[in-house]
């Protein structure tokens, strides 16, 4: 395939990747405060925007560096198998301290473990879509971004019909079934497509090696993606 049939197909799908989920959530944010009311909407966009604004800091500087070094590594599946490890541990520098933050503020443990777990699997999402785009899956994230979004709403539907009290719990469950159900998709889809790369036999990568050299290259942008949230 030429350089230029490869980058319209890709552009088409991505434009699909990131055109139909917004068209479904355009549609949930009504049916949501038609449910909730606007002023409960509004309290539980405040908590979400917050766990995406921890997920940016957290998780930013590692997907741009997937972005930037999956295709110069020799051996991708383990680059692949070592920036989700990357990025599994270093939620933890924001999300314990998150916790406990939440914790003494609103007095509610539960929910400070949702948001704690939302922000976690949020970030996992991420740097699967991007090992799953920088692999040339393009198509695949349109499937992802539809089962994300599709099962959220579903579900967040199907709970608040059930009883509004407790909607915060109930919102943030559905997010984490949602992105657990695409992380799992994208998953399996990179796997099958790592598993089939005869670049296992390059030199080995080291965990510290690789978090140094997405930090040198992702911090400055990690600050960017802070501030323009």
């Amino acid at each position: 395939m030429s350089i230029i049939k490869r980058f319209t197909k890709d552009y088409l799908n991505y434009l699909i990747s990131i055109i139909l989920p917004a068209l479904i959530n355009g549609i949930a944010v009504p049916v949501l405060k038609h449910l909730l009311g606007p002023a409960n909407y509004g309290y539980f966009s405040i908590y979400y925007n917050g766990a995406l604004l921890c997920t940016a800091i957290s998780t930013g500087w590692i997907i741009q560096s997937i972005y930037r070094f999956y295709s110069k590594s020799d051996n991708k599946a383990q680059f692949s198998k070592l920036a989700i490890s990357i990025t599994a541990r270093y939620q933890l520098i924001i999300i314990l301290p998150g916790i406990i933050f939440l914790w003494f503020f609103n007095h509610s443990v539960l929910l400070a473990l949702l948001l704690g777990t939302t922000v976690f699997v949020n970030a996992m999402q991420f740097a699967h879509l991007a090992i799953a785009q920088s692999s040339f899956l393009s198509k695949k994230t349109i499937y992802s971004e539809t089962i994300r979004s599709v099962s959220y709403i579903l579900i967040a539907v199907i709970l608040l019909l059930i009883t509004t009290r407790g909607y915060l719990y109930f919102l943030f469950i559905a997010i984490i079934v949602s992105y657990s159900l695409s992380v799992f998709y994208l998953r399996k889809q990179t796997k099958n497509l790592l598993l089939s790369d005869d670049s296992g036999s390059a030199a080995e990568l080291d965990f510290k090696g690789l978090t140094r050299k997405f930090f040198r290259y992702g911090l400055p942008l990690s600050v960017w993606f802070f501030i323009a949230y």
